[in-house]
């Protein structure tokens, strides 16, 4: 059994100010000193090495006088050798929509291999935006696809992209200081205006190497409104790699890395200010007024007509149970995704024969409700999820519904 120490580090981000905040390394040309490493010396185990990464998430007003939640990442891998290059030399990049219409978009995407030629000079293979590719899972969700070119042995690839994204409100962007690989440095900076408070948590064994939290003057403004900004840098240096243990729960209870939860925000229109943190009591009449829950559970004479001759001639609860659990598993094909709720509604998912885990569970419980037996529905963190913050209840802390 593992032994690996667990914990919860909560602050609130406040204006404070200190020294002067990092910045991102150069994208530039890599050295005599990187080409030449054969190895690492503090983990001779380690197929490749990230020599730096770099992170930074802003809140941001745009040219459309709308506000984006803007993202960077720039890293920096050495390969030692072709034992990760499936994992760490390609790239997947998920896309979020929640209506199919406002998407996030991954915009300035570069990406360049160095490596040396048979005759040992250097060389260098930039990524052909021909060979960026974008896969449709779902109505919601798309993968942007790329692979580094000219992967070799010895090899030093860079990437850098950018994602902005409309909802800022929801997901301030988490930062995972650890990986499968061993780190000489990952950084991360969040630049947060005065109209939002987070809550963040730093969860995992390790310690930062370095925090700064200065003030950024003036930094946001919207339709003339002006604020400062929180500018908070956190840096860790020789990171271990995370070895996952057999009978471990998910990695993402053990990695260190730092979270962040929306606590409180002024309106930009109104200037009200509004409370977003919630209790457990907030977070349940939430889930009942949202559509793709509890709206789908009120609706009790849904699918009343589909159930009714089900059930006919059954006389006790058990058995009218079991034939309404063998309609829904004969009405569904299971597309093979988890959800904690059914985006697009039980009937369109039901009409199509097919849907993920929250159209199939929450159309049993509807179906169960129809034909008078009693039912719930639990929301729940899969092992692989991770355990929920239990000081700050929210709903993104849940994967699956039952």
């Amino acid at each position: 059994m593992y032994n690996m120490r667990k914990f919860i580090l909560l602050f609130t981000v406040s204006l404070i100010s200190f020294a002067a905040s990092a910045q991102d390394f150069p994208f530039g040309e890599v050295s005599q000193e990187e080409m030449d490493m054969q190895k690492y010396d503090k983990d001779t185990s380690a197929h490749a090495l990230v020599l730096n990464e770099h992170g930074r998430a802003r809140i941001s007003e745009t040219s459309s006088e709308d506000v984006n939640l803007i993202f960077e990442h720039h890293i920096r891998i050495k390969f030692f050798d072709d034992k990760e290059f499936e994992r760490y030399g390609t790239f997947d990049i998920s896309i979020y929509s929640s209506d199919g219409l406002v998407y996030e978009k991954l915009v300035d995407v570069k990406a360049v291999t160095y490596y040396r030629d048979d005759a040992g000079n250097l060389q260098k293979a930039d990524l052909d935006p021909k060979k960026i590719f974008r896969v449709e899972q779902d109505k919601h969700h798309t993968l942007v696809k790329f692979a580094m070119p000219a992967l070799r042995k010895g090899c030093i690839i860079k990437t850098k992209y950018e994602i902005e994204s409309p909802y800022y409100w929801n997901h301030f962007h988490s930062w995972m200081f650890q990986d499968y690989l061993p780190k000489l440095n990952s950084q991360f900076e969040a630049i947060i205006p005065g109209f939002w408070n987070y809550n963040a948590s730093l969860r995992g064994s390790l310690k930062l190497t370095d925090s700064k939290a200065p003030i950024d003057r003036e930094c946001f403004t919207y339709h003339g409104a002006k604020s400062d900004c929180s500018h908070l840098t956190f840096t860790m240096k020789d990171v271990p790699a995370f070895v996952r243990e057999e009978y471990m729960t998910s990695p993402n209870n053990y990695l260190s890395g730092v979270y962040w939860q929306l606590a409180e925000f002024t309106n930009l229109r109104t200037g009200a200010k509004e409370k977003y943190s919630k209790d457990w009591k907030d977070l349940d009449r939430e889930l009942k007024e949202q559509y793709w829950f509890g709206g789908q559970l009120k609706r009790k004479e849904m699918l009343k007509d589909r159930v009714t001759p089900v059930i006919a001639g059954k006389t006790d609860s058990l058995a009218k149970a079991k034939a309404v659990y063998t309609f829904i598993q004969k009405s569904f094909k299971w597309n093979e995704r988890a959800n904690d709720g059914s985006v697009d509604g039980i009937k369109k998912a039901l009409d199509a024969h097919t849907g993920d885990a929250g159209d199939i569970n929450l159309a049993l419980v509807n179906a169960l409700t129809s034909a008078g037996i009693p039912a719930e529905a639990v929301l729940i963190s899969t092992r692989e999820n991770g355990s929920i913050n239990k000081l700050y209840p929210t709903i993104n802390d849940f994967d699956y519904v039952i």
